[in-house]
This record gives structure tokens, C-alpha cells and sequence, in this order.
């Protein structure tokens, strides 16, 4: 059986790395996997942390089939000072103009898609050719499964989604009213991480709490700057807030909270990198407006982390068995959870961050994960050959 996981599939994020995780536990399980790009991908991506066989883009495909289109990609790449590669510059006025680029993109998603059984298309139905994906699928009967992993976009629910065969959602909280109308099979498979083993060995908690991070793209989506502001009003004296990563408002939050010296922004680091500073975390903070998962929440769960949530995305399912789910719906709660957190003695710090990965092992180990994504798959080849 042959699949094809296709989507706007770039450099560095929580659909790169899921993209990248798919991709393994298929092929571990003896399926021929592709991975399509609709967006900016180059050898850089975090997709290849995981998955490094079988991975192009509609830009790539598009660059390498005639000398004309490299030559007018090179010149805007020029153009541009030489920034990403050559290829992310084949959608240009020139090309689109001259050489038929939209037909050349769906030609070239038609045959991907008539050469494989199943199409997961990591979307959020409102990525470029999403339509296209599902259009072809239904013509050429084939299984098309969309895994939501961004913000759905309401406005964007054409009637032709009403033809995937299902949608996989990380969890009940991801499934709207809007989504259920749509009348087509919901899924449900939560997150893992590839890094497991590196997480696990990081040791359990058995200090005092001190030191926080938030992890992500800082902007304001994420509410890096809500999480500063709140963190600097229930902070004592020795506590400190690492801003893990990288977005448009960094430089900013960087200047002006240049003054505090229990602020501390690392910038972007690679997965090594991040897993190495978990050593020094005690508890990671998540105050999205708005998530699928998110990953970063499985991941301090792997690493024994406390983890302070606002509910978004599939946090309250991950965590409400939990005997201590710290969710905070305003200043107030988080205030009062950080000081709760604080007092708490070095046994109890152990025991909390023992069940945080128990239920990790439990619920979200990529073992766990992938025989869940390998059943998915074949439950649903089975339902449509039987059709």
C-alpha cells in the first residue's frame, strides 16, 4: 500500500514535525510513504529530523521540469539576495504567466495521487490546493484522510470537504459545530514525539520549582508577552522565565523586557538543543490562543515536566485524570497555581512530575501513537474496498 501525507509542509513547527513522525511509523510499518510539500520546503526542514526518504514539493517537482523555469527561478532568486533556494521562487509572475504553472501543479498532484492508495493531507481546509487534493482523491477513488492540524477556518468549509472519507482531530475540544456538519467520519490519535527516548531519559523532578519556559513561535497567538507579564507578577526573587524560539515578536519583547534579568529569550533552538535545556526546566507554561495539540505539551509530559495550561487545543483531555491538572482561565488562577507550585516540597515535585510521564507512557508513547495511526489507515483501506 502506498501513501502519500501531502500539505503545506515548510521548515519548522508542530505540522513539520507531526508530518515527519507520520511518515516514520508508516514506513516502520511496511507501507511506501511520500511526502508532498505545497509550501517552502528545502533539506532544512524538521521534517527530515524524522523522515528522510521520499520528501519533495510542487515547487521542486515544478523547478526540475524544464530548463526555462530554472533559469527565470534563478533570476528571482538573484532578484530576491539570494534568500531560501532557488526553487521557492518558481511560483513568479513570469512563470505563471508564461508556463502554465497552475496547470503544471495539478498535473503534478494528479499523478502523486493516482499512484498511491491513501492521501493524509495535513490541512486546516484552508491551505493552498486543499480543494484540488479532495477533488482528485473522489474522482480517482481514493481513501482521503485530512488531519486537522491548525486553527480550522470556518469561512473556508466548501461543500466539496463533504467527500474526505474522515477528518483526524486531536481531540474532542478540536471537533465544532461547523466540523460535525460537514457529515463526514471524525478520528481521533493525539500526539507523540520521535524523541521519546530523549526525553525519558531526562531525570524526574526532585527540586523546588524555579524555573519556567514557554516554548514556541513567539507572537501573539502563542501569548508569549501575556506569559511574561504574568509570570513577572507572581515571580519571587530566584525564579526564572525562559522564552524558547523564535517569531515576529521577539526583537520586540526582547528590548522591552531587556531590563529584567529573570526573562531570559534563547531564540530558536534545534531539537538537541531544546531537549538538552529541558535539564534546566521545571515547569513549562502553555497559554495559547488557540492550538491542535499542542506538541510542546506532550513533549514536557515525556520529560516529567509540570506543565501550567489554559485548556487550550487537547490539553484538558490529556490532563484532567490527572490529580493535579494545573488550567488557569485567568491572571488570578495562574497567580494562585504558581504560588500553589512553588510551595510545593521536593517529594511532591517528584511524584507530580512522575505522573506526568506515567501518563505520557501511558496514553501518548510513540508506540502507542503509531499502532493507533497504523489502524486508523488500515481500518479505513478495509472500509473503502469493502464499498
Amino acid at each position: 500500500m502506498k501513501i502519500l501525507i501531502a500539505g503545506p509542509i515548510g521548515q519548522v513547527g508542530g505540522r513539520e514535525i507531526e508530518s515527519g513522525i507520520f511518515a516514520k511509523a508508516l514506513e516502520e510499518a511496511g507501507y511506501e510513504v511520500q511526502l508532498l510539500s505545497t509550501s517552502y520546503l528545502d533539506n532544512k526542514s524538521q521534517v527530515f529530523d524524522f523522515f528522510k526518504t521520499n520528501v519533495t514539493s510542487l515547487y521542486l517537482e515544478v523547478y526540475k521540469e524544464t530548463l526555462a523555469i530554472r533559469l527565470f527561478s534563478l533570476f528571482a532568486w538573484l532578484k530576491n539576495g539570494f534568500k531560501g533556494s532557488p526553487y521557492f521562487y518558481v511560483a513568479n509572475k513570469v512563470i505563471k504567466k508564461h508556463f502554465r504553472y497552475r496547470e503544471r501543479v495539478e498535473a503534478l498532484i494528479q499523478r502523486m495521487l493516482v499512484s498511491c492508495d491513501i492521501l493524509i493531507y495535513m490541512g486546516s481546509f484552508h491551505s493552498n490546493y486543499e480543494q484540488t487534493f479532495v477533488q482528485l482523491t473522489d474522482r480517482y477513488n481514493k481513501i482521503c484522510l485530512v488531519r486537522i492540524v491548525n486553527k480550522i477556518n470556518e469561512e473556508a468549509l466548501n461543500p466539496v470537504f463533504k467527500k474526505v472519507d474522515g477528518l483526524v482531530l486531536h481531540s474532542i475540544e478540536n471537533c465544532t459545530e461547523s466540523v460535525q456538519e460537514l457529515g463526514v467520519g471524525l478520528r481521533y490519535l493525539d500526539q507523540t514525539t520521535a524523541r521519546e527516548n530523549d526525553f525519558l531519559k531526562l531525570e524526574i523532578l526532585n527540586s523546588t520549582v524555579k524555573t519556567f519556559a514557554v516554548i514556541g513561535a513567539v507572537y501573539h497567538i502563542k501569548q508569549t508577552e501575556l506569559v511574561i507579564k504574568m509570570f513577572l507578577k507572581s515571580s519571587t526573587k530566584n525564579d526564572q522565565l525562559y522564552v524558547i524560539g523564535r517569531g515576529p515578536d521577539l526583537n520586540r519583547l526582547k528590548k522591552q523586557y531587556a531590563c529584567y534579568n529573570k526573562i531570559i529569550f534563547t531564540g530558536h533552538l534545534n531539537y538537541d538543543e531544546l531537549i538538552q535545556f529541558y535539564r534546566k526546566i521545571h515547569c513549562v507554561i502553555i497559554a495559547s490562543k488557540w492550538e491542535t495539540g499542542p506538541l510542546v505539551g506532550v513533549e514536557a509530559m515525556a520529560a516529567g515536566r509540570i506543565i501550567i495550561h489554559n485548556g487550550v487545543g487537547a490539553m484538558t483531555s490529556r490532563l484532567n485524570s490527572l490529580q493535579h491538572d494545573f488550567q488557569f482561565s485567568n491572571e488570578e488562577d495562574f497567580q494562585n497555581i504558581c504560588a500553589y507550585i512553588k510551595k510545593l516540597t521536593n517529594v511532591e515535585v517528584n511524584l507530580i512530575s512522575n505522573d506526568y510521564r506515567n501518563l505520557y507512557m501511558q496514553n501518548h508513547s510513540y508506540a502507542n501513537i503509531s499502532t493507533q495511526l497504523v489502524s486508523l489507515v488500515e481500518s479505513e483501506y478495509i472500509i473503502k474496498k469493502d464499498a
